[in-house]
Parts: C-alpha cells; sequence; structure tokens
C-alpha cells in the first residue's frame, strides 16, 4: 500500500538569496495561479524593475496583501521600486531537536523552529 501526502505553500521566505529579476517575475506568476500561497517575502533579492513591477502589481489587485510581504511598491519618475518593510518578524530563527538532548544522532530526525533572542 502506498500513501500519498499533498502538501500545500502557504508562506515563502526567500530573501537576500540572489534570485535574479527573471526568477522573481516567475514567482509572481506563480502566485497569479497558486491560489494557496499567501505570503511572500523577497527583499533582499535583485530587485530590478519588472520585479518591482510584478510585485507591485500583485500588491495592487489585492492577491497579495501588504501584511503578507516584505515589500511595498513606490514610483518615482515614472519606475516602480520596492521598499523594505518590516512587519516586527525576526529574522533568525534555529533549528534545535524537539526531544531528545542536543547532540544526540537520534535527536536529529525531528525538529522544532525555535526563535533566538
Amino acid at each position: 500500500m502506498f500513501i500519498v501526502a499533498s502538501f500545500l505553500l502557504h508562506r515563502l521566505s526567500i530573501p537576500s538569496n540572489s534570485i535574479g529579476s527573471a526568477g522573481l517575475v516567475l514567482l509572481a506568476k506563480a502566485m497569479g495561479v497558486n491560489s494557496s500561497l499567501s505570503h511572500i517575502y523577497i527583499w533582499g533579492n535583485k530587485l530590478e524593475e519588472p520585479a518591482c513591477v510584478a510585485f507591485a502589481d500583485l500588491i495592487k489587485s489585492g492577491r497579495l496583501r501588504k501584511e503578507d510581504t516584505d515589500v511595498s511598491p513606490y514610483e518615482v519618475d515614472g519606475h516602480v521600486f520596492l521598499a523594505e518593510v518590516f512587519h516586527g518578524l525576526r529574522r533568525h530563527y534555529y533549528w534545535t531537536p524537539s526531544f531528545g538532548r542536543d547532540g544526540d544522532p537520534a535527536s536529529n530526525s525531528a525538529l522544532a523552529l525555535v526563535v533566538s533572542s
């Protein structure tokens, strides 16, 4: 017997990954057809004008809510740019074992997200 599990992606955090404009435009297009993806964080990538326009369009259309991303569009002299938005999100998280002792190889099979202070 085979069990098939499907998981929907709801949030994508990819800041500072050197993703170029073409990749970011494709992510914006993916959001247009993937209704489960509701949050996307892209600040720190290569935010050239095609990517800025694509994300500005997502926000303007209501598909991407301003509070569900870390960028906000603005326009200067007819050119669209994105500014960083900070929503009080913590930027640094560390994976630690959710059971067992730290450093025990058996503990690495289940990880929990722990917020750093």
